[in-house]
């Protein structure tokens, strides 16, 4: 017997937006007092961050399409 779960992309957009959210905050804390520099390192935190929180919309969206509408999309 095969156990199936159904995995949504939602939600695994979701953990992800969480997840970059605490490494950024984590890596506020670190540098809490040390002059202020652009770091590439925090700022792809939040905008991972920004970006997964906004795609599960999308996500979503695309799921309900129909067969005939996603097979034509993918023709293209």
């Amino acid at each position: 017997m095969i156990a199936r779960v159904r995995s949504y992309l939602s939600t695994q957009h979701l953990f992800a937006a969480e997840h970059s959210t605490y490494l950024a905050a984590d890596y506020e804390a670190a540098h809490r007092g040390a002059q202020p520099q652009i770091s590439l390192t925090h700022r792809a935190y939040v905008m991972g961050a920004e970006l997964e929180s906004g795609a599960p919309t999308s996500a979503t969206r695309r799921s309900r399409r129909s067969p005939a509408r996603r097979s034509r999309l993918a023709a293209h």
